[in-house]
């Protein structure tokens, strides 16, 4: 369930992104199973992942520049806000 959630916030990110004409970001995030399953990296091997995935693959193909960053949790500030 977390996963999908973790899926659900990056898909609404991205799409505020597109929405605002943004097509260079540098992504920071502290679910490193996500955001080695959005580079490619892993397999997204989770059934209930997979549609997530897909559309996040479409999403991406939309920027000219993206970058990721993983944060572990204990670094990534915003989490506590």
């Amino acid at each position: 369930m977390n996963n999908i959630v973790e899926y659900e916030v990056c898909i609404l990110g991205f799409e505020t992104t597109l929405e605002l004409e943004i097509i260079q970001i540098e992504v920071f995030g502290d679910s490193n199973l996500v955001l080695r399953q959005i580079q490619g990296d892993w397999k997204t091997k989770d059934v209930k992942l997979r549609p997530y995935h897909a559309y996040l693959e479409l999403l991406v193909g939309k920027f000219d520049d993206l970058r990721y960053t993983h944060l572990p949790r204990a670094q990534n500030q915003f989490v506590d806000a």
